[in-house]
């Protein structure tokens, strides 16, 4: 509660000091009563009544009472962000409001005949307008960041035009920046004793608040004076979301992905839908459920680029999913070298590799090499490392088992690498590696280490469109593995050892213009026993898929948005000699260096065109699914005050200004005052 004039508050303790001092300093006149004889009696009576004894005493307090409420009524009081309906205070104190705008994509979600992000900009700007001339305002936009440098602005009614002309964006939600952004405003000094609150105007998404699970009495600049309140959405609408498509199978099979949250799970999509000409959505193969609140089907691309859909639901933004594939497709030959015999013995990395290819569940053609073995292909001078290991770029290169260090061995490798090709390497159990891990990749270990290590997780690193969800690497086991210095990798795949030590499974190495995925448990049997688990087949055709797309991913050509990628067209391009083509139509030139064009974080999903040359493809940008942002979930107890959506602009100017609480004061002293003069004029 704030005070209009504080000055008046004084005359509350004279409320109660007053009317005491007269009750003790004036007294009534003594004056001579006749009684009859019965009178006597009854007054003697009346004075042992409780009632009578403590009834001066109970009129004074009742007194003090009401001149107190009289002298609150008086000094303007406020409450602040009460619900109660007693209209915006007139005159509070000044303040410092910052307004957090929420443009993530969930609030795109469709909400009153619009949209939730319309209602959030109309709040704002009601809120803005509504705002006195000694108030200050900030409005600050976010998703996962928020605006580069927010100040105050100098003219709320520009800030409400600014909140109107905004749109909603393609990013995921993160409160944890967007307040403390807000909290470093209010804590500027300049104004001292004004009140400060926070607006948030959010969906209040559970996911957005991970990274303050602490409260936010853990952000910085924090002060808990600071008011904080945010929008309150009814409900949980049903919503559904497309993952990123796949490759499975030939180079034109592709498996697309579908989620839905717990409120569509009455009525999931059947069916999963494809984009056609002009962007029209097509039926396509029915859907086949492959855990709680997914499923996936898998479909034949006419081209190589495209989307799949879930249709459209609650929040429309993040129902399709885009790929685009290299021409041709992965159909790449495999080369799997091993250390020997040429056939390779039961329970070896080669024999189950090998084994998985003949059964027909991988796509590509394989050629089987001991280390020892004369290369059948032609190849000039340079092209090959001692025990006839290939460098040429055309294929993928599969290392069951490091072949023996040596100088040569090494060079040609990196040869291999400065060409742009993609290694999937297993350590062999049969002898030490660590001297082959650090020549042929820079991975530094002292040495295998034995213990009982199970897949505990996936690490921090990204495997371009592999979904960690889809992969049960938890019953995967080691009886030994090579542990890696910090540094000159990507951790992919995590196993836990003796103790609860974490350890690098899978990590992925970037080597000149290369890469390298690196398995540090050797896949022979005696040491691990991934290959014989359900999920080798499948993990080990992403993996290769991976590769064979030239480090496209399996998703192809792209990333999602706000991410950076990169393409590799077969003819390399000149510096700066790239453009890409937006879905808007807009070009932006890219650089291309030693024929890798890199392609910049983007701001919006879909199919973008790259031409670099007399060369051109395709470019797929998703959504970023790697949070629950499409999940449309609530926080259950936001750290904020709740406003109801459905009642914004009025809430909010309560919050904000408070209401004026005089009248009820005035109320409750005349309340006093008319007990005390009754109780005063009652008769004994």
């Amino acid at each position: 509660m704030t005070f209009g004039r504080e000055w008046v508050l004084w005359l509350v303790p004279a409320a109660f000091l007053l009317p005491a001092a007269v009750r003790l300093l004036i007294r009534p006149p003594r004056a001579e009563v006749r009684f009859g004889a019965m009178a006597v009696l009854r007054e003697a009576l009346a004075d042992v009544r409780a009632g009578r004894r403590y009834r001066p005493a109970l009129a004074l307090l009742l007194r003090c009472l009401g001149a107190a409420s009289a002298a609150f009524a008086f000094s303007a009081p406020v409450v602040d962000g009460s619900p109660l309906p007693l209209g915006r205070a007139a005159a509070g104190a000044p303040s410092d409001v910052v307004f957090l705008l929420d443009r993530s994509y969930s609030m795109r979600a469709a909400y009153a005949g619009s949209d939730r992000f319309s209602l959030a900009a109309e709040t704002a700007a009601a809120a803005l307008r509504s705002l006195g001339p000694e108030d200050r305002a900030a409005l600050i936009l976010f998703d996962r960041e928020p605006e580069v440098r927010p100040s105050w602005g100098r003219d709320p009614e520009e800030l409400a035009r600014r909140a109107l002309a905004a749109s909603p964006g393609w990013e995921t939600t993160a409160y944890r920046p967007a307040l403390e952004a807000a909290f470093a405003l209010l804590s500027d000094g300049e104004r001292p004793g004004v009140r400060k609150s926070v607006v948030l105007l959010s969906d209040g998404s559970a996911d957005g608040l991970a990274g303050m699970k602490e409260g936010p009495g853990s952000l910085k600049g924090y002060d808990p004076s600071f008011r904080v309140a945010g929008l309150d959405f009814p409900g949980r609408p049903a919503n559904s979301w497309a993952l990123p498509a796949r490759r499975a199978g030939s180079a034109r099979a592709l498996e697309a992905a579908v989620g839905w949250n717990a409120a569509a799970s009455a009525a999931p999509p059947a069916r999963l839908l494809l984009c056609g000409p002009g962007g029209a959505l097509l039926p396509g193969p029915p859907l086949r459920r492959t855990g709680r609140g997914s499923a996936s089907a898998v479909f034949t691309a006419d081209l190589a680029r495209g989307c799949a859909a879930a249709g459209p639901d609650a929040l429309k933004a993040d129902d399709r999913a885009y790929y685009a594939f290299p021409d041709g497709g992965s159909s790449a030959g495999v080369t799997v070298l091993h250390p020997g015999p040429e056939e390779p013995p039961p329970g070896s990395a080669a024999y189950f590799i090998k084994k998985l290819f003949s059964s027909g569940a991988l796509p590509y053609a394989a050629e089987f090499r001991h280390y020892g073995a004369a290369v059948s292909a032609p190849a000039s001078a340079g092209d090959t490392m001692p025990h006839g290991v290939p460098v040429q770029f055309a294929g993928t290169l599969v290392l069951a088992g490091l072949p023996p260090f040596s100088p040569e061995a090494a060079a040609a490798l990196e040869r291999r690498f400065a060409a742009g090709g993609t290694v999937v390497a297993f350590v062999s159990s049969s002898r030490p590696q660590a001297a082959e891990l650090r020549s042929y990749f820079g991975l530094v270990s002292a040495g295998p280490e034995e213990g009982r290590f199970s897949g505990s997780g996936w690490g921090e690193g990204v495997i371009p469109g592999l979904s960690p969800s889809a992969y049960d690497t938890a019953r995967v086991s080691a009886s030994a593995l090579y542990p890696l210095a910090d540094g000159g990798h990507e951790t992919l795949l995590e196993f836990r050892g003796p103790g609860g030590r974490k350890a690098p499974a899978l990590v992925g190495v970037k080597r000149g213009d290369g890469r390298a995925y690196v398995w540090t448990a050797s896949l022979d049997l005696d040491w691990c026993d991934l290959a014989v688990k359900p999920v080798f087949p499948a993990f080990f055709s992403s993996l290769l898929e991976l590769a064979a797309a030239g480090g496209s991913g399996p998703g192809g050509w792209g990333s999602v948005v706000g991410r950076p990628g990169e393409v590799r067209p077969r003819t390399p391009a000149a510096d700066y000699g790239a453009e890409l083509i937006k879905p808007s139509g807009a070009a932006e030139t890219l650089r291309s260096r030693q024929g890798i064009i890199a392609v910049p974080a983007q701001a919006e999903p879909g199919l973008y065109r790259w031409r670099a040359g007399t060369e051109t493809g395709f470019y797929a940008v998703n959504l970023d699914h790697s949070t629950r942002e499409s999940a449309l979930e609530p926080a259950a107890s936001p750290p904020w005050a709740k406003i109801p959506a459905a009642s914004a602009p009025e809430n909010l100017s309560s919050f904000l200004g408070g209401v004026q609480a005089w009248s009820l004061f005035m109320i409750l002293a005349a309340l006093l005052l008319s007990a005390e003069a009754a109780l005063q004029g009652r008769r004994p």
